[in-house]
């Protein structure tokens, strides 16, 4: 579990190695606290790494959302251009519809005046033709009178008779064509008032199509207005779309640049740990009786559940020798079992307490991590691996307390 064995303390200054104990034991707790930082950088760039994917893949989700957006843009740009084109055509239609109200408006008023004075003409032609018809009875009347005194006259007035009754005759035409005038004028008169009124309805209706146009112009250009704005709007968007385009491209570039470096400084921290344990290896050879104080061998043995947990989850399954139960416990691993065996709190009571409290809650998070990992809960357990209000917090303050409590021990 601590990956060296704890050895019981030789005499002060006494080694199988040539170097004195002290510097051996500094080494040691120097390479120590190396591999703990290695496997903290090794996890945050693990965690970098997997944030840094799902960035790229964002990024990548967003970059073809902006590209059809942008060609949406400059599809609602183009079809309002052709709107444009579209209602301006409207508009000249609309406004030759208008002038040609304008027009028949006009000839109607035109036609209602020459209506007005036909009637009135026939008006004074009715009493024209009244005026000649009385003047036909009279001449008809003096007719018959002179016909009388012809007779009275007897052989003196038959020529006089003669003429009388072709004038009778004349009057009796006169009559009769004035009679067939004044049906005539009469007709006219009641036709001119049909037309008079017809055209009265044709003005008001031009008058009602004239305020329709008046209103559809106004509405095409009110209309106008808007699909020039709604032109405005969508070039804009359409430029600003564009510039995001290039944006989100330069970030998806720059996310695989970053996933690149980050793949590459894993690397090289797996590389950076293997060389750290070796070093530790060598240094352990060249001290095999160089005693480690279990905390600082709980130092390295608890650092060692990142890799632990990183594999669980990796994997799906629990390391070896290793259950959900035992790794809830804190009393299981040799350092549980050194903090309960009193050796703890008869080196410093309150450090006990509080360490062994802090190890209590690093097993009982790192047993619910391993918990999550076992049942596929990749996700879920990844997350609580970075969570500073739980695993990865307590792991920092265990950490923190055991290296404290360790220096000052093998500073005494």
């Amino acid at each position: 579990m601590f990956g060296r064995a704890v050895r019981s303390p030789r005499p002060a200054g006494e080694s199988s190695s040539q170097l004195p104990e002290a510097t051996l034991r500094g080494l040691l707790a120097r390479g120590d606290q190396v591999t703990v930082a290695v496997v903290d950088l090794t996890e945050c760039i693990a965690r970098m790494a997997g944030a840094t994917h799902e960035t790229a893949d964002a990024a990548a989700s967003i970059s073809a959302a902006t590209g059809t957006v942008a060609d949406e843009a400059q599809a609602v740009a183009s079809a309002t251009e052709e709107m444009t084109a579209a209602m301006r055509e409207v508009s000249q239609a609309a406004s030759a519809a208008t002038s040609a109200v304008e027009d028949a408006s006009r000839a109607a008023h035109a036609v209602r005046g020459a209506v007005d004075s036909l009637a009135e003409s026939t008006g004074q032609i009715d009493g024209v033709v009244k005026t000649v018809s009385s003047i036909s009875d009279q001449t008809r009347l003096l007719a018959l009178n002179a016909t009388i005194e012809a007779a009275r006259a007897g052989a003196a007035g038959k020529g006089f008779a003669v003429v009388a009754e072709e004038v009778k005759s004349l009057a009796d035409e006169t009559t009769a064509a004035t009679g067939e005038i004044g049906d005539k004028l009469a007709q006219l008169a009641a036709n001119s008032e049909e037309v008079r009124e017809a055209v009265l309805r044709i003005d008001e209706m031009l008058r009602r199509v004239e305020e329709s146009q008046t209103s559809i112009a106004a509405a095409i250009e009110e209309q106008n207005a808007t699909i020039v704005e709604i032109t405005r709007s969508a070039t804009k968007v359409a430029d600003a779309t564009a510039g995001l385009r290039t944006d989100v491209s330069s970030c998806v570039a720059a996310t695989d640049r970053a996933r690149d470096s980050l793949d590459r400084s894993r690397a090289q921290m797996d590389v950076m740990e293997q060389a750290t344990t070796a070093q530790q290896k060598a240094v352990v050879a060249m001290a095999p009786d160089v005693a480690v104080h279990p905390l600082r061998a709980a130092v390295t043995a608890h650092a060692a559940w990142k890799k632990r947990l990183r594999t669980a989850i990796d994997a799906g399954r629990l390391p070896e020798g290793v259950t959900v139960d035992s790794a809830s416990r804190d009393n299981v691993c040799p350092f549980g079992k050194w903090l309960y065996s009193g050796d703890a709190e008869t080196l410093d009571a309150n450090r006990a307490s509080s360490v062994r409290a802090a190890h209590a809650d690093f097993h009982s998070a790192a047993g619910r991590i391993l918990a999550e990992a076992v049942a596929g809960h990749r996700a879920t357990a990844d997350e609580m691996m970075c969570d500073t209000a739980g695993y990865a917090g307590i792991a920092m303050r265990l950490t923190d307390a055991l290296t404290s409590w360790a220096d000052d021990v093998e500073r005494s």
